[in-house]
């Protein structure tokens, strides 16, 4: 079988090369694109580390491709660390 780098993958049997990863997802076997987690965004071609929402921002929400989907942090709540998928305070 086909082994694809982190970032690709390949759904296709007896494929000949590995597909990107697309946005919203992590690609970390090499066959399956896994959405991507809450409190994370997941541009075209991510591995095992997708990166976090940065500070100030949140989201519950999967499948983010970028971060500007990040979720500004509500009103008198606090989101002072990355990768959070909800406000605390």
């Amino acid at each position: 079988p086909l082994t694809c780098l982190p970032g690709t993958f390949t759904n296709v049997t007896r494929a000949s090369e590995c597909m990107g990863c697309p946005a919203g997802y992590k690609c970390t076997r090499a066959s399956v694109a896994d959405i991507c987690p809450a409190g994370s965004y997941c541009p075209e071609g991510t591995g095992a580390n997708p990166p976090s929402c940065p500070a100030g921002t949140y989201s519950a929400r999967t499948g983010l491709e970028s971060e500007a989907q990040c979720t500004l942090c509500d009103a008198g709540k606090y989101c002072q660390t990355t990768g959070l998928t909800a406000p605390t305070g």
